[in-house]
């Protein structure tokens, strides 16, 4: 007879082994009806949402191609800008390769109309001769020989051995000089459409000198350049205009500036405005949170605030077919007319504005400590992380139609006075121009890639703080030719405007002070004095000599 503890261990096994076998038989019957179910009964399949997976999306893309293919295009009634003439926009239409995306999303999508031109890229001006292959830009075709004064080239510049890297984590091979990215990151196919925005400006301080004024019907180009050295005011303006660029030059400059700066820019025609800031005791203007700038301010403002509202006032001297350019000044340089290749306000304006995006993929705005802080600092963290993986636009350089700029400088100084990053330590205004792009608030405007628009930004390829590649423009990115010329990502273009050039100073300073040197480059329109100034790194010799 069996021991009572073993009688009651084996009982016990007997009904786990029961149990078991009993949950097995319903696992199996479960199995065996859904099988059955999905053999005998047909399924109802519906359109897959946006970001669906691979399979729904493949099925999505072929009945989005079917909707577009099939619809015709109705027009949207005119938009106006506030206060000013009506202007009439066409629809904003999404880029060809976008199209299946737009579709998917809201299906009654119409398709393009026959008669307008599929673009690749809405505001570019093709640059490619059916005949024969590639043909330069007209600026790139007639710009003068470089080096007139025969500088030599400096030597490369040694780096240590733990800098000239590429991350293995990004790429392998040859560097990336640029990359595709997801559909959704186009606000424009997706933002809610509203009229064009207008806002009263400020009034502007008398000019510096009478003439030149501005020339309503002109292209112009804006900055604020404020306390800087010779050097830096012959980098920007002699490039620009050794580039053949006739149209309006608009600075905000110092009232104190030195004689040699006011001669030579007189000398290129820039309408100058003298703007004087009182900011906040213990910082620099550059970095203060708050700056008084006008007798009338409804309150102070940091200065990468006060300029767009310099930026305001300015478009209101142009018409409806101006385009305008806003650059930062000091890290500027030329390389062609960049509105030649610009299409934006000149063919179908689908667009009003377009923004300038950094190096993608290496920065994003979630691995960009900067542009991170001044974001989530702002908005918070739940309107930062829906476009924590987007690229970053740089609020240093972007274009738009007269009634575009009115329209992006309305929105953002409206943001300004209603969310006040200022007052969270916060005085960028990149922050600004990345929410409100992102957030779908500028419903007129498109962006381009680094390296395949009209401005170049290439402080990214400097990546130390977003785990990017790094190494030198010429011989890792190879993006500098043996001329001296900084060129796009197809290797033959040179790059209209390079923005952020003083990341690789070293390498740089050749391309802009001997090879782009403005030597009787231009003849002032409002008979000023020829002035020439020829300068090197850090030093300038200029002198006056008459018009020929």
């Amino acid at each position: 007879m069996l021991p009572a503890k073993t009688v009651q261990r084996r009982s016990q096994r007997g009904g786990c082994i029961s149990f078991l076998v009993l949950l097995g038989a319903i696992v199996v019957l479960f199995i065996a009806r859904h099988v059955l179910i999905a053999v005998l009964v047909p399924r109802k399949t519906s359109a897959p949402p946006h970001a669906a997976l691979a399979g729904e999306a493949l099925t999505g893309l072929l009945t989005a191609t079917t909707v577009l293919a099939a619809e015709p295009r109705s027009s949207p009634a005119p938009l106006a800008v506030p206060s000013t003439p009506a202007v009439v926009l066409q629809p904003i239409l999404p880029e060809p390769a976008l199209a299946v995306q737009a579709a998917s999303v809201a299906p009654a999508q119409p398709a393009l109309p026959a008669e307008l031109p599929a673009l690749s890229s809405p505001l570019r001006v093709a640059e490619d001769s059916s005949e024969g292959g590639w043909m330069p830009p007209p600026s790139q075709a007639r710009a003068p020989p470089g080096n007139a004064r025969n500088v030599p080239r400096p030597p490369p510049k040694k780096y240590p051995e733990n800098f000239l890297r590429a991350r293995p984590h990004w790429e392998k091979g040859q560097p990336k000089l640029s990359a595709p990215y997801p559909d959704e990151y186009v606000p424009a196919l997706t933002a809610k459409k509203r009229p064009l925005r207008s806002r009263e400006p400020f009034s502007l301080p008398p000019r510096l000198w009478s003439a030149p004024d501005h020339q309503p019907d002109n292209d112009a180009i804006l900055a604020l350049a404020v306390n800087y050295r010779i050097v830096d005011y012959v980098r920007f303006v002699g490039t620009l205009r050794r580039t053949g660029y006739s149209g309006d030059v608009v600075l905000a400059v110092s009232s104190k500036m030195d004689l040699r700066t006011r001669k030579f820019l007189q000398s290129m025609d820039v309408i100058a405005y003298p703007v004087q800031f009182n900011c906040s005791s213990g910082t620099t203007a550059k970095h203060a949170n708050e700056c008084d700038w006008h007798a009338k301010q409804d309150m102070p403002l940091p200065l990468a605030v006060i300029r767009h509202e310099l930026y305001l006032a300015w478009a209101w001297k142009y018409n409806e077919r101006s385009r305008l350019l806003i650059l930062d000044f000091r890290d500027t340089f030329f390389q062609r007319d960049p509105f030649e290749s610009l299409s934006l306000g000149r063919q179908e304006p689908y667009f009003q504005q377009l923004v300038v995006l950094e190096h993608w993929p290496y920065k994003r705005m979630s691995n960009c400590p900067f542009n991170k802080g001044w974001v989530q600092g702002c908005w918070g963290r739940d309107k930062f992380s829906p476009m924590s993986n987007h690229p970053i636009l740089c609020s240093g350089s972007y274009f738009a139609t007269r009634n575009g700029m009115i329209d992006l400088e309305a929105e953002l100084l409206s943001e300004v006075r209603k969310v006040k990053c200022h007052k969270k330590g916060v005085p960028s205004d990149q922050g600004y121009v990345n929410y409100l792009y992102w957030a779908g608030r500028l419903p007129y405007a498109t962006h381009e890639i680094r390296g395949e628009g009209i401005v170049n930004t290439v402080g990214a390829l400097m990546g130390k703080n977003h785990r990017g590649s790094v190494g030198p423009l010429s011989t890792h990115w190879r993006i500098v030719c043996a001329d001296g010329h900084v060129v796009d990502n197809d290797n033959k273009t040179w790059s209209a405007v390079v923005h952020q050039w003083d990341r690789f100073f070293d390498e740089l300073y050749w391309t802009v002070d001997a090879v782009l040197e403005c030597r009787n480059c231009y003849t002032s329109k409002s008979g000023h004095p020829r002035y020439d100034c020829q300068c090197l790194k850090f030093g300038c010799s200029c002198s006056e000599s008459p018009q020929a």
